[in-house]
């Protein structure tokens, strides 16, 4: 909890550290959890070991409607600390640690090679060779690169590229609002705070009532009421790290999608053309599995810049801890080649090729129709390519280039026939650990599911696998729907994310 003055409180933890740990400092642990994301997962954790959640790293995060397993690092927490806690079971089978180690160095978000998913896709209308031909059309051609709706939120009063675009713009009152302003989905104790802060603008009053499970909303009013409603860029700084890089690779996230879907109707997915922009040879073999080339965010924060750099009162920044979340190559600058009407004509260059920037100061634009997305869009936001060379460095963003069609790796998959709407079908991880027998298929079964098992580079969407796969919508609309008729098969396991293209 933050003290006045700008100070923020601190913890030591010093006095217990194991001497078996010699000279590490941090516990890494393997975290197992259902329906909750990491970042609620880490700091339910925290708060029941009181200590703050920004001790705790990993290399990404996971999808709340989902059971995940993911390695997490904590720095100065000693095994039986942790072990204690979780002996009581607070948590229930819903949050578990295991796998217990001393480690030299912390997580960092970006350190992963990729993603191994197995998603369950039940009641599916159609006949068993139509789902086969489906898998490996998908597998032969692989599926469009968007952004899932996971990266944009599902708020439509304040979606998270809306607040990226403030942050661009320095418009951090705009910023402010945007968090805290009162929401259609709010339930009733999350709206009386919102509606005392907006009516009073007393930060002290609105956090007696905001909900603690409100993190985001938490932080920013406890750095309103420690820096003073004058100084929002500190108060600002209150969010964590992840959360306010998240907003700006949302704002890079919309402009790629609405450029990705203006490219792929107006030449298709099957050849690079004209003005396209394409990997070099020798970096396209060697990203093959990489969504991204190159995000220079993370390379900067790797470096431990401060920040937010600006005229913030002393105590309003941290260290950055934590590298950009793109998991893109960050050991050299790539400048992708432009392909020549020659190429184009001569079919050169495969669709697998093809890549589109993450909007930065440093990137290049396609040299086609294509480009005008990024323009039109920024200019609609007061915003230009150059606002992205921001004066607050944690601000900045260089850019990246990412691969217009990706393919999933070491694809498997099987069908399997039930009765009950409600069967288990999926064998988690936790089901392993119990030695609980994994489902089986029942002959006669009048239900047809399709088992995917398949690998994504970092920031790769599987819900923009599963769109390409089902052809559904992914608008927001039809996926609330979805959720509506989900709650009628509340005892199955957790349906798999869906995603929507693109953002408005």
């Amino acid at each position: 909890r933050g003290a006045r003055g700008g100070k923020r409180a601190r913890f030591d933890n010093r006095s217990d550290w194991p001497a078996a740990a010699g000279e590490n400092k941090f516990l890494g642990f393997t975290l197992y959890k259902e329906n909750r994301d990491t970042m609620d997962a880490v700091g339910q954790i925290a708060r029941a070991l009181h200590l703050p959640p920004s001790i705790f790293t990993y290399a990404g995060t996971k999808d709340r409607r989902a059971c995940t397993t993911q390695r997490v690092s904590a720095f100065r927490v000693p095994e039986a600390r942790l072990a204690g806690l979780m002996s009581r079971n607070p948590f229930g089978d819903s949050l578990r640690v295991g796998d217990f180690a001393y480690e030299p160095s912390p997580l960092r978000l970006g350190m992963l090679a990729g993603n191994r998913f197995s998603i369950t896709l039940r009641d599916l209308d159609a006949d068993e060779p139509t789902v086969e031909a489906a898998v490996h059309a998908l597998g032969d051609r692989g599926f469009p690169n968007f952004f899932g709706l996971q990266r944009f939120g599902s708020n439509v009063d304040a979606a998270t590229h809306r607040i990226g675009a403030a942050m661009l713009r320095s418009d951090f009152k705009e910023v402010l609002n945007l968090i805290l302003a009162p929401r259609q989905q709010d339930k009733p104790e999350e709206r009386a705070a919102r509606d005392i802060f907006f009516s009073t603008r007393d930060a002290n009053e609105a956090l007696k009532v905001m909900p603690r499970r409100m993190s985001a909303e938490r932080s920013l009013l406890e750095g309103l009421r420690d820096f003073g409603s004058s100084n929002v860029l500190a108060a600002l700084s209150r969010l964590p790290k992840t959360l306010r890089s998240m907003y700006l690779h949302a704002y890079q996230s919309y402009l790629w999608n609405h450029a990705a879907s203006r490219r792929i109707s107006l030449h298709g997915c099957e050849y690079a053309v004209e003005g396209d922009l394409v990997l070099p040879p020798s970096v396209a073999d060697a990203a093959v599995s990489s969504s991204e080339v190159f995000d220079g965010v993370e390379a900067d924060a790797a470096e431990g810049h401060p920040v937010i750099e600006a005229e913030a009162e002393a105590g309003a920044g941290e260290s950055a801890g934590a590298a950009g979340e793109s998991g893109g190559y960050s050991a050299a600058w790539v400048e992708p080649l432009v392909v020549s009407k020659a190429a184009a004509e001569a079919r050169t260059h495969s669709i697998r090729d093809v890549v589109l920037p993450l909007a930065g100061y440093r990137v290049s634009l396609p040299k086609n129709a294509v480009a005008d997305v990024y323009t039109s869009l920024l200019e609609q936001d007061s915003l230009s390519i150059g606002s992205f060379d921001h004066h607050i460095k944690e601000l900045a963003l260089p850019g990246a280039y990412r691969r217009l069609i990706q393919h999933p790796l070491d694809l498997q998959w099987r069908t399997m026939r039930y009765s009950d709407p409600t069967k288990p079908l999926a064998h988690t991880d936790l089901a392993r650990l119990k030695g609980e027998p994994a489902p089986q298929s029942e002959p006669d079964g009048d239900r047809l599911a399709l088992v995917l098992h398949f690998t994504l580079p970092p920031s790769t969407y599987a819900t923009m696998l599963l769109r390409e796969l089902t052809k559904q919508s992914t608008e927001l609309t039809h996926q609330l729907e979805l959720n509506k008729e989900a709650k009628l098969y509340e005892k199955s396991e957790p349906l798999a994310p869906t995603a929507a293209p693109i953002a408005s």
